[in-house]
């Protein structure tokens, strides 16, 4: 009888071992779609992008001069480098007359997250840059000098499609790893919006009716600072994760685009790569 007890807890004990990880869905969106297959082909490496997160806020008087730095190092810069404008409560609480208001609760959570606390301001890929992580506009363009040379050791692809009877889109984010990796991951699908007119404070201390803002972050279909990927991280490893996203009444769906970042989770938060697509 004993010898049999010991036989079915040594059985149980390793197929739990054998079982892979599963990615904990506590207090986050659970995706519609989650896959992970190891694909039978490595791709050929993408070439890596760089992220710039901009906390900013309509009653900023300095924060179009942020604008302004962000549209210039994307001129520099063109495709390698991607923009999100964190729009947070500190100086950033709508006019009474403004159509949008730009506030949510992913940027607010953001700019609490990482101790940002002068506008404008901006995080260059979550890397340290003069052992700092959020930065002042002098430092945006250097740490992304410092960046350009990183390679990225994973994929991503996006893919959207759209539901009419539902009126929802689907929100497909492939994640392929070219190389292996050791650090604990995260993913993080951002919805962000161009063009939005509203009001903005200028550095002249009038107020813009008509501001253009860019690059406006609108929601995250993921927690704000992430969803785990369950590693291990192997070369040709694939992670799949769809989601559904319903636009909202504000929102333009011609002007909406989804940004997937792919970032490490311990002490350092470096983000990896980063793509992005147009919604429609």
């Amino acid at each position: 009888m004993k010898i049999r007890f010991f036989l079915l807890l040594s059985i149980s004990i390793l197929l739990y071992s054998c079982k892979e990880t599963l990615e904990s869905y506590e207090n986050i969106v659970k995706p519609a779609l989650d896959t992970t297959f190891i694909a039978s082909a490595v791709e050929t490496p993408q070439s890596k992008k760089i992220l710039i997160e901009e906390y900013t806020g309509v009653r900023c008087q300095n924060c179009p001069t942020g604008h302004d730095e962000v549209k210039n190092l994307l001129n520099i810069h063109k495709d390698k480098l991607l923009a999100i404008s964190l729009h947070s409560k500190f100086l950033g609480n709508k006019y009474e007359f403004s159509a949008y208001d730009l506030l949510n609760d992913e940027s607010e959570s953001l700019y609490k997250e990482y101790g940002a606390g002068s506008k404008p301001a901006a995080m260059v890929d979550r890397s340290k840059f003069n052992n700092l992580t959020v930065l002042s506009r002098t430092e945006w363009g250097p740490a992304i000098d410092a960046l350009k040379s990183k390679t990225s050791p994973v994929n991503i692809h996006i893919k959207n499609t759209y539901n009419a009877s539902t009126k929802n889109y689907r929100i497909r984010a492939e994640m392929h790893f070219t190389e292996k990796v050791t650090d604990d991951l995260k993913y993080t699908i951002y919805i962000i919006e161009n063009n939005i007119t509203t009001a903005q404070l200028l550095p002249t201390g009038n107020i813009d009716s008509f501001y253009i803002h860019q690059h406006v972050l609108r929601k995250t279909l993921t927690d704000f600072n992430g969803n785990s990927l369950a590693g291990p991280y192997e070369k040709s490893k694939t992670y799949i994760k769809e989601f559904n996203y319903e636009v909202k009444p504000d929102q333009n769906p011609d002007n909406l685009n989804v940004i997937v970042s792919v970032h490490k989770s311990g002490a350092i938060k470096d983000i990896l790569h980063c793509e992005e697509r147009k919604l429609k």
